[in-house]
Parts: C-alpha cells; sequence; structure tokens
C-alpha cells in the first residue's frame, strides 16, 4: 500500500506504472541537476529505449490495467473500478486550464459496492474482542463482527485479454478484495465517450471466486501467455494496521508471517489444453511481426516490446503491410504504434488508418497524427473531417488532438465539434485543452449562431471560453471575442455581461487583473457592460430567492472593482441579519484582495456567524500572514476563543513556518490541550455499552459529521464513505470519531497550498492534474489552483478530520451517531 506497482507496457511499449498515495518527485538517477517532475495524484510511464519520462493520468492506489483499445482503469481501496478519461499530456499543453479529476468510479453498484465473502472471521480478531469485554487490555469492544460485506481492499483491477478463456469473458475486468479473500468480476460496456461496469449474469450475490482460506489475498494479476489469467497471492496471515492490535495479542502473532512466502494461481476453463509456450526473446524479427496480430494480448504486446527494443527496420514493411491486412482491429493498431516506436510510421500510413472500417483504428490513427498535423496539410484535412465520425470515441480524441495544430480549419472543427457535444463535460474539457490559441475565434463563431448561444449549454460554454480567453490574454483572440460581444444584439445583454466577467475573471486568474481596464478600454460595450454590472451591484436588495440570487452575482461581480470603491458595501453583507448565502459570497469576494481591515471586519462579525460561515471565516483568516496575526492578535485579547479553532488549525500555528507568527501561537494557544487520544478513548468505553437512539443519531449526524460525509443524500462528499465505516462495528467508530489521526489514509491528508498572491488555501486534494490541484473542505466547500500561481505546497501528515469531539458530542449523543451509522444498510 503507497508503493509505486503495476508496470504495465501499453499500446506504444512504454512502461506504466502506478505510483499510488506514495507523492514522490522523479528525476533521471544520472542527471541531478533536472529539476524533478511531482507524481502526487499522477501514475507515470517511460520509454525504454530513449528513457523518456512523463507523468500519465492516474493516481488510484494499487493496481492499473489497459483494456484491448487502450482505455486505462485503477482501483482504490474503497472504490473498486474507475476509469482514467484523459492523457495528462493534454492538459499539461494549457496552463490555465483547471481541469477535473481524470479518474471516475464506473461501478454500477457503487464504488464500495456489496462483495460475498465465504472465510471466517480470523480467529486473533475473537480472541482481542474476548480480551475487551473482560477488560484485560483496553480498546472498544467490537460490536459489528469482522469488516465485510463491501470493498474495503480492492486491488489489481485487471482486464481479462486471453484467448483461453470463452469470449464472454473477453474484456471483463477482475478485482482482488484482500480483506474478503476473493476476486470479483465486472462486465465493461459503453457509455457515451465513459464505460460502465457491472456484475455478471449469475453473480449478482456470489463472487467469481471466494476462499473460505484467511490467508488467501489477491493482490494482483496478470494474462498469461496461454491465455489464461494468473493470480498473485501474497499470502499473508494478516491484514491489519499494527496500532490496532494490542500488545499482549501483537506479541503473539507474526505481523511479518507470510512475508517468505506466496503462491501464483492459474485459472483456466475445465477443458483447457496447455499449448506450448513460446520463447520470443530469440525470435526472429520477422516471427514477432507476425504475433501482432495474435489474439491475446500477451504474445502481441511481448512481440511489440522486443521489436521496439530491437529498432530493427528491417521489418518496418512486414509491419506496414499489417496496418492494412491485419485480420483484427487490434492487430492494425498494434501494428501501428510498432511503426511509430521505430519512427517509421509516416503519413501515408497514418492516412490509410484514418479510412478504416473499425472506429477503434481511425481512433488511434487520430492519436498518432499528431506530430503531423501543424506541417502536413493534408493529413491535418483528414482529420479534421472526422470532426463529424459516426462514433463518439473518434470525435472525442479529434477534439483533443487538433490541440496540437492552429488555423481557421482547425478552429471550424473544433466549433462544429462544440456544437454538437457542448452538452458533455469530457468534449467541453477536450474543446478547452486544444484552444489554448484560437479560443477567441471558436468563442466569436459560436456565439455567431443564434441557437447556439440562447441555448443553456452554449450560453455556458461561452463563458468558458471567455474565461479562457481571458488567462490566455493572447491579443487576437482578446480583440474577436470583444468584437463579437460588441455585436450581440442588445437584448442579449445577460449573454454579453456574462463573457465580459469570464474575461476579467480569466485574467485575473492568471496573475493579470491589473490589465483587465485596459484591455475592456478596446470595447465601448464591454467597458459600459462592466460599469452598468458595478453600478447595480450597490443597488440589489431583497431577501426573495430570486433577488438573493442576484445579490450573490452582484457581490461576486464586486471582486473586478478596487478596494476603495466596494469594501463597505462587502462589510455590510457581512451582517448576521443578511442571508447566509450573502454573506458566504461577501467573504468569498473579500477574499480577493488584500487588505488588513478585512480580517478586523471577519473578526466583528464573528459573533453572529453559523457554524459553516466560520470554517468559511477560518479559512479566510488563515488565507493572508496578516490576517493571520490579527485573529492571534484577538485571541491574545479575548475577542476569540481559541477553542473556536479546530485541532487541525491548532497544530498548523504551532508548527507554522514563520518563526515569529510560531512563537505567537505558542504564546495565545498555551492553554489549549486536547490531551492523550488513547485516554479520551478509555474514557469513552462506556459509550459502547449505551444504547442509542438512531433518529437522535441521524440528527447529531446531520449538526457535526455532515460537513465533511454524505450519508443518505445528507451533507457533502468530503472525508471517506461512512458505508465502510459504518459497518466495521461501533468500536471503529468510537476510535475514528475521538482519534482520527490513528489511522489516516493518505486520501484525506490535509495540505497547505501557498500561491504568489501571497494567499494560502487548505483541504484534502480531491483531484490533481498536470495544470491544476483541487482542494477540498468542510462543508463542499473547494478551490482549484493553477499549478503556474503555485509557491508552495506542503502537508502535516494529519487527517483533515479534527481531534476534540468529545468537547462537542456528548457521550449519550455519540451512543445515538453510533446507533445511526450501524444502522445505515
Amino acid at each position: 500500500q503507497g508503493l509505486m506497482n503495476t508496470f504495465l507496457c501499453g499500446l506504444d511499449s512504454r512502461i506504466n506504472g502506478a505510483t499510488s498515495s506514495s507523492g514522490v518527485h522523479v528525476r533521471p538517477a544520472d542527471d541531478l541537476a533536472r529539476l524533478p517532475i511531482s507524481l502526487r495524484g499522477r501514475d507515470f510511464s517511460f520509454d525504454p529505449v530513449t528513457r523518456d519520462f512523463r507523468p500519465e493520468s492516474g493516481g488510484a492506489q494499487h493496481g492499473m490495467s489497459f483494456n484491448d483499445w487502450g482505455r486505462k482503469f485503477v482501483c482504490s481501496n474503497s472504490d473498486h473500478i474507475q476509469l482514467v478519461m484523459f492523457e495528462d499530456r493534454y492538459i499539461d499543453r494549457n496552463p490555465y486550464l483547471a481541469a477535473p479529476g481524470p479518474r471516475i468510479s464506473i461501478a454500477v453498484d457503487g464504488p464500495s459496492a456489496d462483495v460475498f465473502r465465504i472465510s471466517p472471521v480470523e480467529p486473533w480478531r475473537i480472541v482481542r474482542t474476548r480480551l475487551r469485554v473482560k477488560g484485560l487490555v483496553p480498546g472498544p469492544v467490537e460490536g459489528g463482527g469482522t469488516a465485510s460485506g463491501y470493498f474495503t481492499s480492492a486491488t489489481g483491477v485487471t482486464i481479462y485479454r486471453g484467448d483461453a478463456w470463452p469470449e464472454e469473458y473477453r474484456d471483463n475486468a477482475f478485482i482482488g478484495d484482500v480483506g474478503s479473500n476473493l476476486i470479483h468480476r465486472k462486465v465493461i460496456s459503453p457509455k457515451g465517450v465513459e464505460l460502465s461496469a457491472q456484475r455478471a449474469e449469475g453473480e449478482e450475490n456470489v463472487e467469481f471466486i471466494a476462499s473460505s482460506d484467511i490467508w488467501f489475498r489477491p493482490v494482483q494479476f496478470a494474462n498469461g501467455p496461454d491465455g489464461a489469467l494468473y493470480v498473485a497471492d501474497m499470502y499473508r496471515e494478516i491484514i491489519e494496521h499494527p496500532d490496532s492490535l494490542p500488545p499482549v495479542i501483537k506479541k503473539h502473532l507474526d505481523l511479518t508471517s507470510g512475508r517468505d512466502r506466496g503462491r501464483i494461481y492459474r485459472i483456466v476453463p475445465e477443458d483447457f489444453t496447455q499449448p506450448a509456450i513460446p520463447n520470443l526473446g530469440p525470435a526472429p524479427s520477422s516471427g514477432l511481426v507476425t504475433l501482432l496480430d495474435h489474439p491475446n494480448a500477451w504474445h502481441r504486446e511481448t512481440a511489440a516490446r522486443l521489436l521496439h527494443e530491437r529498432q530493427d527496420t528491417a521489418v518496418a514493411s512486414d509491419i506496414r503491410n499489417l496496418v492494412s491486412n491485419a485480420s483484427s482491429p487490434i492487430g492494425r493498431i498494434q501494428a501501428l504504434y510498432a511503426l511509430d516506436g521505430m519512427g517509421e510510421l509516416g503519413a501515408d500510413t497514418i492516412s490509410t488508418a484514418l479510412k478504416d472500417g473499425d472506429h477503434r483504428v481511425r481512433e488511434h490513427a487520430v492519436r498518432l497524427s499528431e506530430p503531423y498535423l501543424r506541417d502536413n496539410e493534408a493529413l491535418r484535412g483528414e482529420v479534421i473531417a472526422l470532426a463529424d465520425d459516426p462514433e463518439l470515441r473518434v470525435q472525442y480524441q479529434v477534439a483533443f488532438s487538433l490541440g496540437e495544430c492552429q488555423g481557421a480549419d482547425r478552429n471550424g472543427a473544433l466549433v462544429d465539434i462544440a456544437r454538437a457535444h457542448s452538452d458533455d463535460q469530457w468534449f467541453r474539457l477536450a474543446l478547452l485543452s486544444s484552444s489554448v490559441y484560437g479560443s477567441g475565434e471558436i468563442f466569436a463563431a459560436l456565439a455567431e449562431d443564434e441557437d447556439y448561444r440562447k441555448s443553456d449549454v452554449g450560453r455556458g460554454f461561452l463563458e468558458e471560453l471567455a474565461l479562457q480567453v481571458g488567462a490566455t490574454g493572447v491579443d487576437s483572440d482578446v480583440t474577436v471575442a470583444l468584437e463579437r460581444i460588441d455585436a450581440l444584439p442588445s437584448e442579449e445583454d445577460a449573454l454579453a455581461q456574462n463573457a465580459v466577467r469570464g474575461l476579467i475573471q480569466g485574467m485575473k486568474q492568471a496573475g493579470k487583473g491589473g490589465e483587465a481596464q485596459a484591455v475592456l478600454a478596446f470595447s465601448e460595450r464591454a467597458e459600459a457592460l462592466l460599469a452598468q454590472m458595478l453600478a447595480s451591484a450597490h443597488q440589489v436588495a431583497g431577501n426573495t430567492d430570486e433577488e438573493v440570487a442576484k445579490r450573490v452575482d452582484a457581490i461576486q461581480t464586486l471582486g473586478f472593482d478596487n478596494y476603495d470603491n466596494t469594501h463597505e458595501i462587502l462589510f455590510s453583507m457581512l451582517d448576521q441579519r443578511q442571508p447566509v448565502e450573502v454573506q458566504r459570497a461577501a467573504l468569498a469576494t473579500l477574499r480577493k484582495f488584500d487588505n488588513l481591515e478585512i480580517a478586523s471586519a471577519i473578526l466583528e462579525s464573528w459573533s453572529g456567524m453559523t457554524p459553516p460561515l466560520r470554517a468559511q471565516a477560518v479559512e479566510a483568516l488563515f488565507s493572508r500572514e496578516p490576517w493571520l496575526v490579527k485573529l492571534l492578535d484577538a485571541i491574545g485579547e479575548g475577542g476569540f476563543r481559541a477553542a473556536d479553532l479546530d485541532s487541525l488549525r491548532v497544530r498548523s500555528l504551532l508548527a507554522y513556518d514563520n518563526a515569529d507568527i510560531r512563537a505567537q501561537a505558542e504564546r495565545v494557544l498555551a492553554d489549549y490541550n486536547l490531551g492523550s487520544r488513547q485516554e479520551v478513548v478509555d474514557a469513552y468505553q462506556d459509550v459502547l455499552a449505551m444504547k442509542g437512539d438512531p433518529e437522535r443519531g441521524k440528527a447529531v449526524f446531520t449538526e457535526n459529521c455532515s460537513k465533511c460525509h454524505k450519508v443518505q443524500g445528507i451533507g457533502f462528499e468530503v472525508g471517506p464513505d461512512l458505508s465502510t465505516v459504518a459497518q466495521a462495528g461501533p468500536d471503529k467508530i468510537l476510535v475514528n470519531v475521538l482519534d482520527p489521526n490513528r489511522e489516516v489514509n493518505p486520501q484525506y491528508v490535509n495540505y497547505t497550498i501557498e500561491t504568489s498572491d501571497w494567499e494560502s488555501h487548505s483541504g484534502i486534494i480531491a483531484s490533481e492534474t498536470a495544470t491544476s490541484i483541487t482542494l477540498k473542505r468542510a462543508n463542499g466547500e473547494a478551490d482549484t489552483v493553477l499549478r503556474v500561481n503555485i509557491d508552495d505546497i506542503k502537508s502535516d501528515n494529519l487527517s483533515i478530520m479534527p481531534e476534540g469531539w468529545e468537547q462537542t458530542i456528548s457521550k449519550e449523543d455519540l451512543a445515538s451517531l453510533i446507533a445511526y451509522l450501524t444502522s445505515l444498510e
């Protein structure tokens, strides 16, 4: 867990690996002067011949697989099958694109779906419970039995690509669950440009393989040369965090038991006949070429890897013949990549593949055409013609690949794709990644289309394009966008205003906020619209839902003005008599300015703030050092209670990098004491014997836990899925609440990002791409920070869940909370 794993060859013979949660920084061992590459939240690949190394989209835990068509699958403990939707390199070329995370859960039955184990509860677990019941060892009494019945340790996701099993199993996914001693199977189906995964018919309540042996730990799988699926069994006696075992038991257990062992299983059909296993290492290159069309992926990939390593261009003509004549589409695709790896592909061969009758060959031909698109006009025209290919995946690839060239014809194709697919988030992402240059012309063409610009989807994408035009700041794009805004009918001022807003937001996002007014001066209408928006922002009032929405919009607009013109009205919006949505918008807008008065205004309004608003206010106060000093001053003077800061904030202050702030924090927080977590857990053991009220527990959850957890439609998805915690039993819940840092999943560790404008943001890393990092925190609040604006990122290795809940929740309420969570289905 947490280590790099699953080294696999891709279609292009690059070696791919999963980084897991290690968060490493990598550079060549023989070039210590090279700037390291961060792999936090991403996987990697390298070319075994050239040693070229690059990050790749991914970043799950243990396990990774490709299907025959190059689609990438990954998994994590409680999210057993995920699909990677785009390549990291496409996002990397647009530094101002805040992309979503590349991984999506595709299981129809949910990330931590039900599983059906047949293995018994481990003996040491039973003994531990008995000793706790008798009071012979400290620790919570297990009441929910062993953690079972759902995915808690998914690993090794692998797509079956052999030729020994019946065809119905091909392209199925297999995932191990080491805690439940089983292998799970999923059938993969298309879903737009995505995929979905569901249990196979007949396996609704059973697993593909389940063992009664508690040592069976299937951690990884592989497609073998004989067409069978191989299983790597870690064969360990115990799967448990050492801190969860009392010393009296631990001394009788060997936690390393099995580390010198392991088993490999082979799964074959009943009528299986062992084929001869070829030794491909000494095989002639001509013989390897024929294997590129083999039905077993092991043969294709091994042959492709050896050809890539040999770089034997003498067989290039034979491989080129396969592009047209291979019996299977995957053979034709493998031939394309083999030629590309030798530098022998050529525009003519790509042109042939672009006309292939199988859409998957066309998709990969588009991808491989990218190096030629800038200079080969004929080939670019053929790729552009596929913008309206009947298959979505081809169009999706075209939308990404056209980012490698520029020109009016390219822009026209992207416009056509936008008209057809702006309602799909992945197509919008592809279009934005490809329009670093030309976004102004694309905006103008789409805005000229009356039907498009009057649709909800069209207006939304036009605003995204306007933001990108402002962020990239290309003069020609800004000019053509402003000209199109000028030409919009007067009755469409709302769209024009939003486009102007997008331009300014983009400039601010890219650190060019000071240029906004000068740029808008090139358009009298844009300048007038901004003035109109700012003027109306000072005038909008009322508390109906519609009026509040307008006020929030107006308050956000005030962030485009200067501080002197806006601070008084923004301060007035912090008044507790204002709707909470208005207060939140005012806080968010005030964070855009750097003035010490803002910290004073927030502290003066503190007493009237609701808990969710206080969380946002604390985040604001921690975002700038001068504001943080103001907060510490208020604590020292008695104007702010230290108890209103959670343990995570207190720990960060006591370990702050700035020595003066750290010293001040040590003085004013000297009386802040959370005590020993184990002592608190021990003191709360009687909670486990109380009969809690689930209905009351639901209210406790809603008031205290829902800001970071979502259950039965209530709350926010920030922390872990509580369905996995709840089924672990009352003892586990008690420890998780009272001692959240005892076992911290790296996925839920708190990070702090410092930006180039001296602002800081905190939260768990919800997603990470080549160009941005998204932090998420309580109440679903999130900040997406562009890498170009990041000065530093660090973690204190503490859970985002604070300590000290015993000071907030009574024993009776905690018993009811446990009763509620353990009652969940």
